[in-house]
């Protein structure tokens, strides 16, 4: 039999790693004011869940970060407008 097991990586990086990596590969946000700017808002923001905090290191988890910029980039489904009687 041959199984396979899928395993949830962590890839996780200080800020300034995160921004430099961003840098490079062109990808967003790749400025570390951005980015403090997001881990401020803190439970408000879509992307606490990639938000680690270990002490007074804050750590990116880069997996979850990419996985919330999926969700969001998804487009918005179309709701029904409920007219006003």
């Amino acid at each position: 039999m041959d199984t396979q097991k899928q395993t949830s990586e962590k890839v996780v990086r200080t800020v300034r790693e995160f921004c430099q990596m961003n840098r490079e590969t062109g990808a967003w946000p790749s400025s570390e004011h951005a980015v403090r700017a997001i881990i401020q808002q803190r439970e408000d923001s879509p992307f606490a869940e990639a938000i680690l905090r270990y002490n007074r290191r804050i750590l990116i988890d880069q997996v979850a970060w990419d996985a919330c910029l999926a969700r969001l980039s998804k487009p918005a489904t179309q709701m029904p407008i409920k007219e006003e009687e």
